[in-house]
This record gives structure tokens, sequence and C-alpha cells, in this order.
């Protein structure tokens, strides 16, 4: 017994000292992109050199120089109308330290560093994956609004700096798997809201990378996300919309409202089965009383499938009128099938949309029930094609493994404005990745298995 429990105690202690040892400086970090520094003297490669440390090295800890020259700084053009600094690791790492070190110059120069500071993390080098650090307000820096405050640096001759308290962060389970690191402030710095600001160091530490970079992102194939397709009623002959032409919903035998369908086999017709979607929130379409007198019976005929103008995926787009021409109904549709089953990672949503009607409506739902999204892109509409987006981390998706996946887009009720159209609709899904188990966790697991069996020998 006393052997095993040896043995035991030193797996133990391996462990133990395996996630020590995993608490270490992240090197050879660079800049992916950033806000221009002032000058040469003061680039945003400033932030990460570790110039102004201790020997201008790169650390997790010591005091910081006070010297203009030894920080990142935006300068103070009026050009620069908000700032961001994105960080490469390198590699794919669990992150459990994030050491800041404010801007650094001296006097009330100081307050030129980061106040409201965003921050956002991708598993991945394309900034498009990037996804916001939400806080619930009991971090030691939660400013109270879902981001950070960055304390101001002292006056004084010693400045340590200080970790990122991410004890309030909601969606943690970010910083498991990260490659890329942004802080974005917008025009927000400790002077007075002025549209500049700089930073003297940011240091990172973490555990051993994530083997292979971490799990790619697949995508889930949303049918018909171009609304391209449609075809001849109960046959796989395929058609569109005539140039100029809108249906009258979406679905099983939809019926033309303008123009008229032109199928492949050179005929034409009033009516096509509209693949992939069909009416949502059927009762609350009546309640605002239905689209322009169109039969109510199954709720699909909210919204268009219209080939008016250009669209961004192919000829067709999904259309829907406001109140501003006579419909506060709006336009709301729902995938016709499950899309996928939920799983353990982080799902993004993603539509083109332009026009003037609102309230634009993007929402994942499992099991027919909406999904709170992590984090949200909504571009103010316009007349420009733009992208709206949502992100579901694994927090967002607690509780929910295994439902149906479906998608739910339009113009919500009580819609106001003119109208709007959404194209080009997709999901994709990636994986939370998890690490491999530590060789040296490994090797010790093997010598007490080698222990046991000595021990079982030596009793026989």
């Amino acid at each position: 017994m006393k052997t095993t429990r040896s043995m035991l105690m030193v797996v133990m202690t391996m462990a133990v000292m395996i996630g020590s040892a995993s608490a270490a400086l992240i090197t050879g970090t660079t800049i992916q992109s950033a806000t221009t520094g002032l000058n040469a003297d003061m680039g945003p490669e400033k932030a990460i050199n570790g110039v102004g440390l201790p020997g201008d090295i790169p650390a997790l800890s010591g005091s910081h120089l006070q010297n203009y020259a030894a920080n990142w700084w935006t300068g103070w053009s009026s050009a620069v109308t908000d700032w961001q600094i994105t960080v490469d690791l390198e590699d794919n790492f669990a992150l459990d330290t994030i050491h800041v070190w404010n801007y650094r110059e001296g006097g009330t120069l100081n307050n030129r560093g980061l106040r409201n500071v965003e921050i956002y993390v991708s598993p991945d080098e394309d900034e498009n994956n990037l996804v916001k650090l939400n806080t619930n307000g009991s971090g030691t820096q939660d400013n109270g609004s879902g981001d950070f405050l960055f304390p101001v640096a002292p006056g004084t001759s010693e400045y340590l700096g200080f970790d990122l308290d991410t004890s309030g962060v909601t969606n943690a389970s970010l910083l498991d798997n990260a490659r890329l690191v942004r802080l974005d402030g917008g025009p927000d710095n400790h002077d007075g809201g002025s549209t500049w600001g700089g930073l003297a160091e940011i240091q990172f530490g973490g555990g051993d990378p994530v083997t292979g970079g971490g799990p790619s992102p697949v995508d889930i194939p949303v049918p018909n996300g171009s609304f391209e397709d449609l075809y001849k009623p109960g046959t796989t002959i395929a058609g569109k919309v005539a140039i100029g032409g809108w249906t009258q919903g979406v679905g099983p035998d939809c019926p033309i409202d303008s123009g008229q369908y032109e199928f492949d086999d050179s005929t034409t017709g009033t009516a096509a089965d509209i693949a992939g979607w069909i009416g949502a929130d059927r009762d609350g379409w009546i309640a605002e009383g239905g689209t322009y007198g169109r039969d109510q019976t199954t709720g699909n005929l909210q919204g268009s499938i219209g080939r008016q103008s250009d669209a961004p995926d192919g000829v067709q787009y999904y259309l829907s009128n406001g109140g501003g021409w006579g419909n506060p109904a709006g336009g709301l549709i729902v995938s016709d099938a499950p899309l996928a089953a939920v799983e353990n990672g982080t799902y993004t949503l993603s539509m083109w949309a332009n026009g003037a009607a609102n309230p634009i409506v993007l929402d994942l739902l499992a099991d027919g029930v909406v999904v709170t999204p992590t984090s949200s892109v909504d571009p103010t509409l316009s007349g420009e094609w733009q992208e709206f987006s949502r992100t579901y981390d694994p927090a967002s998706l607690a509780g929910l493994i295994g439902q149906d996946l479906t998608i739910q887009l339009g113009l919500g009720r009580e819609a106001e404005g003119s109208q709007s159209h959404f194209d080009s609709v997709s999901l994709s899904f990636t994986a939370s990745a998890v690490p491999e188990p530590s060789t040296f966790v490994l090797a010790a697991l093997g010598l007490l298995g080698l222990g046991l069996v000595a021990r079982r020998r030596k009793q026989r």
C-alpha cells in the first residue's frame, strides 16, 4: 500500500509541476494589425517587444520605464477616429495570464493610456472569427458595461502593471484556445475621450500550444441559403423568378405575385416549390394584419423571393416590405428542416442585407427556441449589401447539446420603413479544442502502472 501511495504522490507532484510550468510567457508574438503609431518611435510593435521592461526583454512582470519612446501611441492626428491592436500569438494557447502596462510617459501624459477596452479572441488567424469577451461586472477591471476598464498608469518611479482579471468573463472558454487577441477601444482613452490612445506593453502567458493549431471551422450546409433554388411544382425541374418579378412568400406551391416563373424546360408558370424555407411565427404575422390580404392558412406567404436588383449570391434574394409600404407585419421565414444537432463548440451565423426597413432578424434556433448570441454584428442598414452575423460560444449553448438547429430571418413584427433584402445565409461550426494529454502525465501514469504490476508480482 505504501508503494502505491508513493507512486500516486509522484504522479500528483508531477501533475502540479506541469500545471505550474504551463503558466509561462508566450514568446515570439507579432502584430497582426493595428492603428498606426504616431511615428517610428511609437509603433504598435512597442506594445509587445519588451522595450521599457528590465533589459528591454518581454516578461510577465517587472517595472516599465517612464519614457514616451517605450510606448505604442496612435498620436493626436484627426484621422484617428478609433483605435485597435491585434496580437498574433503565432500558435494556439490556453491563455491564463494577460499582463498589461498602460501608457507610461509621466505626469498627466499618462492619461493618454487606454480606458474602456473591448477584448476579442480568435482561435485562428482570421480576424473575421474574433469574438468579444463579455464581462458581468464582478472582475477587478470590469467597467460595468460588459467590457474592461484599464487603470491609468501611476506617475511613480515604479510601475508593475496589472494582470487582467478575467474572473467576470462570461465566455472565458474562448481563452482556452486563442491565436489572435485584439484590444479595441473606439474613440476612447483616459484623457477626456480624445480620439487617440496608447499602451506601454501587453504580454501573454499560457499553456502548451494546442496541437495542430486547433480545430478549423466547418461549414454547415444551409439549404437554399442563396434563395436560388426553386422548382416546377412536384418536380426537380429548376427555375427562376422572371426579371423584375417577385413571389408571395416561400415553401411548396408558392404563388407568383408579380411576373412569372421561368423553368429550365422552357415553360413558365404561376406557382413553384421554393426549397429550404417556410413561414415563421404565423400567429404573430396574422396578429399584425398579415400581408396585403395574402392567404394566411400556412403562414408561408410572408415576404417574397425577388429578382429586381443585384444580389450578392446569385440573382435572387428574400425581401420584405415594412410599415412604410403598408406591411407592419414584416416577413419572417425559418428553415424547413433541422440543419444539425447542437454540439460543443462555437457557431457563427451570417447573412447579407440591404434596404431601409427594420427590425432585421437573424436568429439561430435550438428546438425552435431563439438562442441568445455571445456577440452580434449589426451594421447600420443602407442601400449597400452588408454582412450581419451572430456568434454562439459553448457558454451560450449550455444545456442545448443534441437539440435541432434551424435559422430564422427576415423583417420583424411592427416593421418600419420601406423594404429590406436578405441573401447569402451561412452557418459554420468550430469544435471546442480538447488538449492532448501531457507526455509527462502519460509517462507518470505508465510508471504508476509498472509499480502496481511489480507490487502484484511481489505479493505472489
